[in-house]
């Protein structure tokens, strides 16, 4: 058992290593911060947000933060209090999606990414 454990150990690190670095890496571009979303007056209330994609791990970033990623059937599902977010889904090999959200209510994101043009 103790010869497994080094490089399962070893897996294990080199894969959360790469997904920060995708991570960072990712978000290095700017281009969520197109606009500023529009101003309201929010409550403060919770709502479920959930974003639809047709890829899986596909990451979900929020105000420049990593929130997650779409799960295997491309699903991502959270609840963020009331605000205007700048929102970014990233994968690689796919241009981002980018936008602004006003939350307000439950609110669903559908969206297609699409390969990098060569």
């Amino acid at each position: 058992m103790n010869i497994l454990r080094k490089p399962l150990l070893f897996l294990y690190l080199v894969s959360v290593v790469s997904c920060i670095t995708l991570a960072s890496d990712a978000y290095k571009d700017t281009s969520v911060h197109t606009g500023s979303p529009a101003s309201g007056s929010y409550d403060g209330s919770m709502y479920k947000l959930t974003v639809e994609c047709n890829h899986p791990e596909t990451m979900i970033f929020f105000n420049g933060l990593l929130y997650g990623q779409t799960d295997m059937n491309g699903r991502f599902s959270l609840k963020l209090r009331s605000a205007a977010y700048d929102f970014k889904a990233v994968k690689k090999g796919f241009e981002p999606y980018t936008g602004n959200l006003r939350l307000d209510r439950d609110r669903v994101i559908r969206f297609s990414l699409k390969p990098i043009q060569q």
